[in-house]
Formats: structure tokens, sequence, C-alpha cells
């Protein structure tokens, strides 16, 4: 090692020398802390080229890094049941039907629930004779300017409005 870097590269790292490297591993520009602690930029360049600077510039990043993401994991934690509360204020006092409904869906996803999926199948079964009536009805439709309305009643039978069967379920 020269001799006029024994100075700045000493065989313990000064608690001056651990602060600028400190500043450098929070992100401050070299120059802007040689300004802050007093030396040359030249100087703390110097100090943070030394091998041991760069490994306590890692050790403190990923200590930053941790106590950073743990404080981050802590607030979104404690604020988890309070965002919970919020959720079911909504659900027993919203101001409409669509805030509640958004409050009991955000709450039932978050828990995990999903809605089930169903399928709804329907057969109809139509037979010539159904189809012939249906065919009559469209074609009479046709002449009248009114819309043909039809009805299907609790058998399953489809009539029109006037009463005659037209197709059956």
């Amino acid at each position: 090692m020269e001799q006029g870097l024994t100075y700045y590269q000493p065989q313990e790292l000064s608690t001056r020398h651990k602060h600028i490297i400190a500043l450098h591993a929070a992100g401050m520009r070299n120059k802007d802390i040689a300004k802050l602690m007093g030396y040359e930029p030249s100087t703390v360049s110097i100090i943070l080229n030394d091998p041991r600077a760069a490994k306590l510039t890692a050790r403190m990043a990923e200590e930053f890094i941790e106590e950073l993401t743990t404080t981050t994991q802590d607030r979104i934690a404690a604020s988890a049941l309070e965002a919970f509360e919020t959720m079911l204020q909504l659900l027993r006092n919203g101001e409409n039907d669509r805030v509640k409904f958004t409050a009991a869906k955000d709450l039932l996803d978050r828990a995990g629930f999903k809605p089930s999926e169903q399928t709804v199948q329907t057969k109809i079964t139509v037979t010539r004779g159904d189809l012939a009536r249906l065919i009559t009805a469209l074609e009479e439709s046709k002449k009248e300017p009114e819309a043909l309305e039809m009805i299907q009643d609790s058998s399953g039978v489809f009539r029109q409005d006037d009463g005659t069967t037209s197709a059956r379920k």
C-alpha cells in the first residue's frame, strides 16, 4: 500500500469511515458525502474503494432492505384488521346495494371463497305438430302489426295470449 493511503485505509475503519460508508449505502453521492463530512471528494472515493468498505456497504444495504421489508410487512399486518373492519362497516352500513355487494364480494374473495360455477341445462322437445302451430303463429304475426306474445303455463305448454295452444315444452 502506498504511504499516502494509510491514513485513509487504516487497519480498523474509524467511526467517521463507517459513517461515510453508511451514507454511501443509503444512496448519497460522494460529492455530497464529502461536503457533509468535511472531506475532499477524492478522500471519500479512496475510503469507499477500500475492499472492507464494499463488504460493509453490501451488509448495510442488506440490513436496510431487511429492516424496510420487515417494517412494511408489519405495517401491512397491523393495517389488515383495520381494513377488515372498514369492509365490514361498508357491508353493514353501505350507502347503497352496490357498495354493500362490493364489500361482501371483496371480503369473500380475500377469505378465499370462490363462487361455485353452476351449469343449467334445459331440454326442449318440439313435436312436428308443435312446430307447425309455431310456424302458423309466426306467419299470422307477420300479418298483424302487433307483436306475437307467447306465455308458458305451469304444465310447460306455450300458448298465445288469446289462449290457443302453440307449442309444448
